[in-house]
């Protein structure tokens, strides 16, 4: 039995005027957010459940939801998105430069981030080699000290030997 297809087909909505929408302005996620909300008030302020079900299955309300609190989305949900509230399509290349700018900004971050976590890791290896180095020079440390009061007291030792050897030799020298 054939399976039904994921997705069913996408309801473009009414074409809106967005000429008030800033898009200019969008720096952040939460930004886009609120210029995707601008956009569902100009189509009627629909429910998410409406957008999602205009979306024909591409995505569900709740990710409506995550979207228009901030979540930056993946460019097939603002492609859709944008269809179902009518935005006119010779303006979606506007949305996506928009969208690429914040995923640039968003590649960059997790960059940053990973680059973080990797100085995080190589501290500690070197706080490790540090210590084990540490470790390493106080037992080494240790050992050669203990040789030294080995040898002196070995030399005090023969010291006396000897000194021992010269007294008896002077008795028999007097």
């Amino acid at each position: 039995m054939p399976r039904a297809p994921l997705t069913g087909p996408l309801t473009p909505g009414p074409a809106i005027d967005t000429s008030t929408v800033p898009l200019d302005r969008v720096r952040t996620a939460a930004d886009l957010a609120r210029c995707l909300d601008q956009v569902r008030r100009l189509a009627g302020a629909p429910s998410n459940r409406a957008i999602a079900a205009a979306s024909g299955g591409r995505f569900g309300r709740t990710k409506v939801g995550q979207v228009l609190a901030g979540e930056l989305p993946q460019r097939g949900f603002l492609v859709a998105y944008l269809a179902v509230c009518g935005v006119p399509e010779d303006e979606l290349g506007e949305w996506l430069d928009a969208w690429a700018r914040l995923i640039a900004v968003d590649s960059r971050a997790d960059a940053v981030e990973s680059l973080r976590a990797e100085v995080r890791r190589l501290t500690a290896d070197l706080a490790r080699a540090i210590e084990t180095g540490a470790r390493d020079l106080r037992a080494a440390r240790d050992e050669r000290d203990r040789a030294l009061q080995e040898c002196a007291r070995l030399r005090a030792r023969a010291d006396d030997q000897a000194w021992g050897q010269v007294g008896s030799m002077r008795g028999t020298l007097d």
